[in-house]
């Protein structure tokens, strides 16, 4: 079965300025509850069309594996975290802990994109923040 992917892109050009990338893994506690994390992700990704500061977001998934991987990019860190606490993201987040396990949500911001998304890359640079976190 192949990956499920959505990218919501606004276009907006950027000549020149540092943005703020930031990839996330969510890995549920078991596959019942990969539906309601991918039908939440629909809703946030929908409800970020209007977000101050976005520029892309994308979500990859591979729910029958247990895999959730997002990338937004932002103009700055500050864009990112005005838009953290809004709804249906706050709910959301304020619901992971019933669907993921402790330390299976991972931000790691970095600096450089490539376009498309390398989905590869960013599950790599995920998985050395995990490494770096944990030991």
């Amino acid at each position: 079965m192949p990956a499920l992917h959505r990218t919501l892109d606004l276009r907006v050009p950027v000549d020149d300025i540092p943005l703020y990338h930031v990839p996330t893994a969510i890995r549920p506690r078991s596959w019942r509850h990969s539906l309601p994390l991918a039908l939440t992700s629909s809703r946030i990704l929908a409800s970020m069309r209007d977000a101050p500061g976005l520029l892309r977001v994308s979500i990859y998934a591979r729910p029958w594996r247990g895999e959730f991987l997002t990338l937004s990019t932002w103009y700055d860190e500050d864009s990112m975290r005005a838009w953290m606490p809004t709804e249906p993201h706050r709910t959301a987040m304020a619901s992971l802990r019933r669907w993921a396990d402790a330390g299976a949500f991972l931000s790691a911001p970095y600096e450089a994109l490539d376009s498309p998304v390398d989905w590869d890359d960013v599950a790599q640079r995920l998985s050395e923040a995990r490494a770096a976190r944990s030991g």
